[in-house]
């Protein structure tokens, strides 16, 4: 497990974001403005939360080499 987590963590994110992303993205848009904006604005609302979420994915993918890893056998 240790080596996914070292080498791999980044594609572990982008795989994280890209089923999460989607899915958050539909029901806060849906949810929220759904049967009170016209559709068409509902779907824009989507697609640039969409974009925005992505565009701060992957801008802070680096960070998360920034971090240390805690050592999770000392508890």
């Amino acid at each position: 497990m240790s080596r996914v987590t070292h080498r791999h963590q980044w594609a572990r994110v982008l795989l994280s974001n890209s089923v999460s992303v989607p899915i958050d993205n539909l029901i806060f848009a849906v949810g929220a403005f759904g049967g009170v904006l016209p559709w068409e604005v509902v779907w824009q609302i989507f697609l640039f939360n969409l974009v925005l979420k992505y565009a701060v994915t992957v801008v802070s993918m680096p960070l998360i080499y920034v971090t240390g890893d805690r050592d999770w056998s000392e508890q």
